[in-house]
Parts: structure tokens; sequence; C-alpha cells
């Protein structure tokens, strides 16, 4: 809790605009079709059954709300010590924690860290264990994905995603690739956003890159307005 104390000044920054996303996406979506043969009867059509038509009826669809499972990796191998990028890692993870708070009735988020080891940092919560991570070892990405796939493979959600984010390629690239398929074969996409590499390794379905931490930053509501409502059912 002290790290995560610390952290929540950098990071507060970010969560409103991220809940506001959150928030919108949260909303049922209708809309209505007209001019059909079966349906519920439409009031605005009465000329057209009083001129022999029967084209006067409509439906109403409902596009579901956000449904989804998500586990949220930070890198914290040894790389991310350099210009504090462990440190905008955290920030990162402190306000999606803080953003998803409010909004457990749509999204399961669950917390993780990963260099030679793994580090289960908990679901939503206040003062998770996201900010408290040491780190340093190397970067076994395929093992980390594995665990952080566990509890999405165990939920009822409809929508379920790893997002992973670092700062470079993983010791196991062959591995990681081998457990992305798998993955994508249980149902659950593995994202990742490499931040200030220059080759992307090409061993997730979906790659994002950005040119530095703080553009990532700047970017990050854009960024998962456009995951969470590809998310949307």
């Amino acid at each position: 809790p002290s790290a995560y104390t610390e952290f929540l000044p950098r990071a507060m920054p970010y969560v409103p605009p991220l809940r506001d996303v959150i928030r919108r996406l949260s909303i049922p979506q209708r809309r209505q079709i007209s001019g059909l043969t079966e349906g519920d009867f439409d009031m605005e059509a009465i000329s057209v059954l009083a001129t022999g038509g029967s084209n006067c009826m409509k439906i109403e669809l409902t596009h579901r709300k956000l449904d989804l499972a998500i586990s949220f990796m930070i890198d914290v191998s040894g790389s991310m010590f350099v210009d504090d990028r462990i440190g905008k890692a955290k920030t990162l993870g402190v306000s999606f924690n803080e953003a998803l708070s409010r909004h457990k009735r749509n999204v399961d988020g669950h917390f993780f860290a990963f260099d030679g080891k793994v580090y289960r940092c908990g679901s939503v919560q206040p003062g998770n264990g996201i900010a408290s991570v040491q780190g340093g070892g190397g970067t076994c990405e395929a093992f980390a994905l594995r665990h952080a796939a566990l509890p999405l493979a165990k939920s009822q959600r409809r929508r379920k995603i790893v997002f992973v984010v670092c700062d470079g390629m993983p010791f196991d690239p062959e591995a990681c690739r081998k457990e992305c398929e798998t993955l994508m074969k249980a149902g659950i996409l593995p994202i990742r956003a490499l931040i200030g590499v220059d080759q992307a390794p090409g061993t997730y379905p979906v790659e994002l890159h950005f040119d530095s931490w703080d553009e990532f930053l700047r970017e990050m509501n854009r960024t998962f307005g456009s995951i969470f409502t590809s998310a949307r059912m």
C-alpha cells in the first residue's frame, strides 16, 4: 500500500479520462430498424398500413455493453530500470486499477508483473500490489502469459484480453508465439504494447508501437478506448 500511495499522485491525472471512456462504453447502444413485415407494430407507419402495405413493423436492436475480463501485465525486467521506465509502467498500472475500480460490473481486472518470475499483484482493489514489485531479472514472457491467462480461463465474461506492456524482445520469442496461439484457441486475445522498440518481435497477434513512455501515457485513453470498443458485444 505504501508504494501504491507513492505512485497515486502520478497516476491520478490519467484516471478521470479513462474512467469516462469505460463509462461511455458501458452504456448499451440501441437502434431501431423500421419498414419490416415482422416485429413490433410501428405507429409511425400507419400510413403504410392504410395503403395496404405490410411493411409497417419494426424491431429494436440492443448492443451489449462492455463485458470484459482483462489481465494487465507489466515488464519489470532489468532494462525497465533505465530512465524510470519501471516508474512509468507502475504509474500506468495504478491509473488502470483506479479507473477500473468504479466499473467492476462491466470489467474484471487482474494485475501481473514479470521478469524471470511472475508476480501476482491482485485484482482491482484499493492499493493492489502492482506498484510494489521489485523485479530486475530477465524477460520470460511465455511463462508469464500462461499465468496471466489463468483468471481469464475461469471467467464467464464474453471478452477476454491479456494486455502486456514491455520495452523489448522476450528471451523466448518462439515459446511466446506458441503461447499466444494457445491463448487464441481458448478465446483469449493477447495484446502487447511495445515502448521504444525499433523492431517488432511479431510474436503476438496484436502489437502496438509507441516511440516513448510519455507518448504511451498520452495516448492511453485512445488506446484502451479502441480495445474496449472492440470488446463490446
